[in-house]
């Protein structure tokens, strides 16, 4: 990142796609040529869970 990008998340899986959007092509100021769509599933899980799952550790 330069600097200029706001980090709000963090993903642990799905990883994928992350680089399936990052290959979409760009234009100009290093945007996509066309808009990226997505939904987002939120879950609601105990860190306990998080650490079983992901291995992720608070």
């Amino acid at each position: 990142m330069d600097g200029a990008y706001t980090v709000f998340g963090q993903v642990i899986s799905g990883l994928d796609i992350i680089d399936k959007i990052a290959a979409q092509p760009t234009g100009p100021r290093d945007r996509p040529t066309t808009d990226v769509k997505m939904t987002v599933k939120v879950d609601k899980l105990k860190k306990k869970k998080i650490t079983q799952l992901y291995g992720y550790q608070y």
